[in-house]
This record gives structure tokens, C-alpha cells and sequence, in this order.
């Protein structure tokens, strides 16, 4: 075997963070998910299962099917069959679990949590509106935005951070977007590029930066920096 090699990663040594863990509960350290083999407090050292089939805490009026992808609610310390923002991605159901069941069988994903996982992505879009567009979160998910300003130069505003972060299951805290946005109009049109409700550019970046001209194209990176409920907010990189 190679002298590099660590561990085989099943059970790993870990650092409780804030709260301590309780065995037998679900751990998430960043994108790391567990669960705990031992109760222990805050800072202590501990053991975390990455892989196999636990049988977790679940909403109990929650309907599971076998196969349903499951979600960790690290705020209530329970897996949910339902995406929403702030939940990760960790498993999938093995064992069908109806309502009112408190627990779920999980098969984990090998340790990392992740926000979306073997999900078809929107298509790409293409618009050519005589007026100002508002991009939906689908758009932007879709990765390509092909704009026609069709007659005059357009504002092209961004989803709001509320409906971004809606539509990213699991969405956490410096997870970044990446869309193209391209300007294919057939006359000279610049498309100007706007920051949704919850947004903003990088205080760094120029008006000019957010210009577009016809066929040019930029890639838009927009970093979520809260996904609180109606505290939802982003930073756009042009």
C-alpha cells in the first residue's frame, strides 16, 4: 500500500463543534457530514460514521418512499425528504417510512453533504424582449443566458437572494452560482447587467464592469452571503 495512505475513512476522528454531538445524531462540520459515535461536548474529540445505513430522526408527518433523496435540518437535527434552503444533501432512503414514523432509514453519501446532487439542471435560456428583463433563478441555474436586446440597450435584473436561495436546495453560505451571460443582439445594444432585492456587485467593481456589449459575453458569479428566511442575500461578480 502507498506510505501516503491515512485511513479508510468510515469512521473518522473529529472536533464536536459548537453545541457537542449525541451519539446516534447527525453531524455537519462545513460540508463534512457524520454521525456521532460517542456524546460529547463542544471542542472534545469524537468519532463520526461517514457511510452506512442509520436510522435517523425524521419529521415524523413525513411520507418517505424508498429512493427519496434526504435532506439534514441541522437546525432541528433531523433528516427531511423535502429540499429547502439550508438543508444538505446526505443520503437516500432505503426503507419506506410513512406518517407518523419518527425515524427514516438513510443510506449516506460517503461523508460529504452536498446542495444538489444527480438533479437535472434547468435549460439554458434565450430571450429577446423589447424591455427591461427580469431573470428568473431557473435562468440563472440553467448556467447560459443568450440575450437579444432586440432594438435598444436593456437591464437585465438578477433573480432576488429570496428566490435564488429558494430554488437551491440546501443552499449554505458561500455557495456560488455560475452563469454566461451573452449578448448575441445584431446591433450595437449593450446589455447592463442589475443586482436583484438582496443583492449587490463587489465594491470593488465599476458601472462599466456590469456592461455587456453586443457579442460579448461575461460569466456571472453570484456568492450566496446569507440564507436566513427573509434575510436572504448575495454578492455578484462581473
Amino acid at each position: 500500500m502507498a506510505s501516503n495512505f491515512v485511513q479508510p475513512g468510515k469512521n473518522i476522528d473529529l472536533t464536536a463543534p459548537t453545541g457537542g454531538v449525541t451519539t446516534g445524531v447527525g453531524v455537519l462540520i462545513g460540508r463534512l457530514f457524520s454521525v456521532a459515535l460517542s456524546t460529547v461536548l463542544a471542542a472534545a474529540n469524537f468519532v463520526g460514521a461517514t457511510v452506512g445505513v442509520w436510522s435517523l430522526a425524521k419529521t415524523s408527518t413525513q411520507v418517505w418512499a424508498a429512493g427519496d433523496k434526504i435532506y439534514w435540518n441541522n437546525t432541528d437535527k433531523r433528516a427531511e425528504n423535502v429540499p429547502t434552503a439550508g438543508f444538505r444533501l446526505i443520503g437516500v432512503c432505503i426503507e419506506a417510512a410513512g406518517n407518523p414514523t419518527s425515524t427514516g432509514k438513510v443510506l449516506l453519501l460517503p461523508g460529504v453533504s452536498m446542495a444538489i446532487q444527480g438533479d437535472a439542471l434547468p435549460a439554458a435560456a434565450s430571450k429577446a424582449t423589447a424591455g427591461a428583463v427580469t431573470l428568473t433563478a431557473a435562468e440563472i441555474l440553467g448556467g447560459i443566458v443568450v440575450a437579444d436586446c432586440a432594438g435598444a440597450g436593456r437591464t437585465y435584473t438578477l433573480p432576488t437572494a429570496a428566490l435564488l436561495v429558494a430554488a437551491i436546495p440546501g443552499a449554505q453560505v458561500g455557495d456560488i452560482v455560475r452563469c454566461l451571460v451573452v449578448n448575441g443582439s445584431d446591433a450595437d445594444e449593450a446589455l447592463t447587467l442589475a443586482a436583484g432585492s438582496g443583492g449587490g456587485f463587489d465594491a470593488n467593481q465599476t458601472a462599466s464592469s456590469r456592461v455587456i456589449p453586443q457579442n460579448t459575453s461575461k460569466n456571472v458569479h453570484i456568492r450566496l452571503t446569507n440564507v436566513t428566511a427573509e434575510a436572504e442575500a448575495y454578492v455578484v461578480y462581473a
